[in-house]
């Protein structure tokens, strides 16, 4: 691992569901484009260096360790030969997974960066989305998309084989529309539970019990997301909208407000803190950090 001193600024907004929100301070811009990025607060037992740390994807490989407290890069290391498309972290045991444009995933340890397992995903479509289980019976398993409408729900131990729990496909062959990304996340007060979203799911959010290989129910979004995530607590889903906005989901209600997005493009990256207090929500040249708030 490397450090590097180039900067970023501090990113400050605040998103309150129901009420206004409010820019804090000036927005920063990374002195690259990114092109993934993973916000985790769940890793101190590392070392204080590893309290508030977000991981962002470069087209080159690179991954690389921002301290967002402060302000500052941690470290980096190359883990592919091309661009890092998605991130994801398993907090009990500190795995970073990563996917790239070429369907490999690699599994590295976040204190050393020493590589674990690495395996082609079937196929040489782009890795979308990657998320692990947060719930404490299933912390082994993650799931994973891809660019072609495949997904994926996967069990793995360190030394051990990759199970595969459930697959589906997303894509309806007779549509020629391939704009926009397949995305999962995995619901965190519901057992067994994931949220999945593609340009073939009619501008809708699928909520699909993969131990059972069925669909739930849906939430109607009005917009293919860009990116997606769900809060700890399960009351929010995050997404990126395609005209650039942030979109908070009431996840019961189906119930949204969107917030000012970027500049200039769309949100491809987003994800809540472990406590669900902040929301990091990465473009193609801006890093936002949002503090995020939910009326009783």
């Amino acid at each position: 691992m490397t450090s590097d001193a180039a900067g970023v600024s501090k990113l400050w907004g605040s998103a309150t569901y129901g009420g206004p929100s409010q820019q804090l301070a000036e927005l920063g811009v990374p002195n690259q484009s990114s092109t993934c990025s993973h916000l985790s607060g769940r890793m101190s037992h590392l070392g204080p260096q590893y309290t508030n740390l977000a991981m962002i994807g470069y087209p080159d490989g690179r991954i690389r360790f921002f301290d967002i407290q402060h302000c500052m890069p941690v470290s980096e290391f190359q883990a592919h030969q091309c661009a890092v498309q998605a991130l994801c972290v398993r907090p009990h045991d500190s795995v970073l997974i990563s996917g790239d444009m070429e369907g490999t995933i690699r599994l590295h340890k976040v204190a050393d960066c020493t590589q674990l397992e690495a395996f082609k995903t079937g196929s040489n479509s782009q890795v979308c989305s990657l998320v692990t289980s947060p719930r404490p019976d299933s912390l082994n398993v993650f799931a994973f998309s891809l660019r072609n409408g495949d997904c994926f729900v996967v069990r793995y131990d360190v030394g051990a084989d990759v199970d595969v729990v459930d697959s589906f496909h997303m894509r309806d062959e007779e549509e020629e529309t391939t704009s926009g990304d397949t995305l999962v996340c995995f619901s965190p007060c519901e057992d067994n539970v994931v949220l999945v979203s593609s340009p073939w799911s009619n501008e809708c959010i699928l909520v699909r019990d993969f131990e059972s290989r069925t669909v739930l129910r849906s939430l109607e979004v009005l917009s293919v997301p860009t990116c997606l995530d769900i809060s700890p607590h399960g009351f929010l889903v995050a997404m990126g909208t395609t005209d650039g906005l942030l979109r908070l989901v009431d996840y019961e209600a189906g119930t949204f407000q969107d917030f000012d997005g970027v500049s200039a493009g769309q949100f491809t990256r987003v994800g809540f803190s472990a406590d669900g207090k902040n929301l990091i929500c990465s473009s193609r040249r801006e890093i936002l950090q949002w503090m995020v708030t939910c009326p009783a």
